[in-house]
């Protein structure tokens, strides 16, 4: 997995956004304690989101 915090500066607010969205499940904040509560699956879903596509070739490229 690329490193996220090597090209977060970079990215859209709404695509930092929705990233965090994928990781973050929950997060509660007491006047002591701060609790953040991750997605199980968040870090899944994000390396699924960006992995390359493969790319389809034509039937006679293949043959």
């Amino acid at each position: 997995m690329i490193r996220l915090d090597a090209i977060w500066d970079q990215l859209f607010p709404a695509e930092q956004t929705r990233i965090v969205k994928l990781l973050v499940e929950k997060v509660i904040v007491s006047p002591n304690d701060l609790e953040v509560r991750l997605r199980a699956n968040g870090i899944e879903r994000l390396v699924l989101e960006l992995r390359p596509k493969p790319v389809d070739q034509p039937e006679e490229a293949l043959a």
